[in-house]
């Protein structure tokens, strides 16, 4: 098997991986999470965490990014920037910064704020009722409409990254 092949079907697996997460998370989990509230995200989260979901997810992510950069260069035959002028490579490298945007937004933004989700639903389980917990539940809302925000975002950047990669091999100047 060459090393392009290797690419092409890492690079389309954990793509479909990451774009199926992004969807799965943003439609249907994070805002379930939010209507659950403190009692029912707590769990949830715990259980993600515990499942390694905040580990893999980034790297599902991070050998799309890599295999697309590498399959990249071997399509251009080692000079990225004269790739890149072609029609072609344009789509292929906006469409790959777009993957780095969701990327990083992914790792800045709803990583850190799903980990801190269920560390506070935790506090919340084991509080008793009270201006505390009241405050804390706040908290969680707030990191919980981030994580829908984020969630949406990275979403709509990914789908754009798909069908950017689907039809650059199609583009013409």
């Amino acid at each position: 098997m060459s090393d392009l092949f290797f690419y092409r079907i890492l690079h389309l697996v954990c793509g479909m991986l990451w774009v199926g997460m992004a969807f799965f998370l943003a439609v249907f989990l994070f805002p379930a999470l939010q209507k659950a509230g403190p009692p029912g995200s707590g769990a949830v989260m715990r259980a993600l965490v515990e499942r390694k979901l905040m580990v893999t997810l980034p790297i599902v992510a991070f050998i799309t990014i890599v295999t697309g950069f590498l399959l990249a260069l071997r399509i251009g035959g080692g000079d990225l920037a004269a790739f890149a002028r072609t029609t072609p490579g344009r789509v292929y490298t906006m469409s790959g910064g777009l993957s780095v945007v969701a990327f990083l937004i992914g790792m800045t933004v709803t990583r850190p704020t799903g980990i801190a989700s269920g560390r506070i639903a935790a506090q919340l389980a084991a509080m008793p009722d009270g201006p505390e917990k009241g405050a804390l539940a706040q908290r969680l809302a707030l990191l919980q409409r981030r994580n829908n925000m984020g969630g949406r975002i990275i979403l709509f950047l990914v789908i754009l990254t798909s069908i950017g990669m689907a039809v650059a091999r199609y583009a013409t100047a």
